[in-house]
């Protein structure tokens, strides 16, 4: 069943501009819709201008009381990032408690990239379960982890050749 950001995904355009205004006065649900919306090229476009250079509405979510919108706010970084976002993103995960944020923090920093990025998830430690409940959370906080280093792995281009001679297959 679709929940309310996913609805809003049909008319998406027309509900950009409120969702924006929303997500300023903090709105967790409209940050999930525009972390949607992030996922489209022009609409992306959007709220990047909308947020402007100093950023400030997106930083107030990842300091955000509200752990959805400090969670919807990284997912956001993960599509629209810059590099100036990595040391509030930084310091908003080194200050995170809650365990299911963490991994849409870590995800995010691995998809803005850089130097920076990589160092700090490289000497980033997953902190052991506290209780058998929190269990779940590490595993994901883990493989958000593993996840984000893979990002910056790179790979050798490969050149196919042809085979020596040609062959008749047939496949049953």
């Amino acid at each position: 069943m679709e929940n309310g950001p996913e609805l809003l995904m049909k008319d998406a355009e027309q509900a950009l501009g409120p969702a924006l205004e929303l997500y300023a006065q903090g709105y967790a649900p409209a940050a999930a819709f525009l972390w949607r919306c992030g996922r489209i090229k022009k609409l992306a476009d959007k709220i990047d201008a909308f947020l402007g250079e100093d950023r400030a509405v997106l930083y107030a979510g990842l300091q955000s009381e509200s752990p959805k919108l400090r969670q919807n706010s990284a997912r956001l970084i993960s599509y629209i990032g810059k590099e100036q976002d990595l040391a509030p993103l930084m310091d908003a995960l080194n200050k995170e408690e809650t365990r299911f944020v963490r991994p849409a923090m870590l995800l995010s920093i691995g998809a803005v990239g850089g130097e920076r990025a990589k160092e700090f998830l490289q000497s980033y430690k997953v902190a052991p379960a506290a209780s058998p409940e929190e269990q779940p959370h590490v595993k994901e906080e883990q493989y958000a982890l593993s996840t984000a280093l893979k990002s910056f792995l790179t790979f050798e281009k490969h050149t196919f050749t042809k085979l020596p001679q040609a062959y008749e297959i047939e496949l049953k």
